[in-house]
């Protein structure tokens, strides 16, 4: 398992550290009911990070402990095997 640093250091780094180009960031989260249980959502799609929520800018609400990879490109910053659905594994 691939964990660099904890998922909120991750996305304050990404959101305000000024390195990365949110259009490259894909954020992997688990979403029962979705294709394959998960879904992915794009650095500029990012509202703010708050509470141990990332929300979206259409509102809505993903809880942190739902995602389970964070790419920069072809770059893992975060990974949690753990949450994986079994379809992406």
């Amino acid at each position: 398992m691939v964990k660099k640093a904890a998922l909120a250091e991750v996305l304050s780094k990404i959101m305000w550290g000024g390195d990365y180009n949110l259009e490259d960031v894909e954020i992997y989260y688990v979403h029962r009911g979705a294709p394959d249980d998960y879904e992915i959502m794009y650095g500029t799609e990012i509202k703010e990070v708050e509470g141990g929520f990332i929300i979206r800018v259409d509102g809505t609400y993903i809880p942190m402990h739902r995602v389970f990879l964070v790419k920069y490109g072809n770059e893992i910053l975060y990974e949690n095997r753990g949450k994986m659905p079994p379809s992406f594994v």
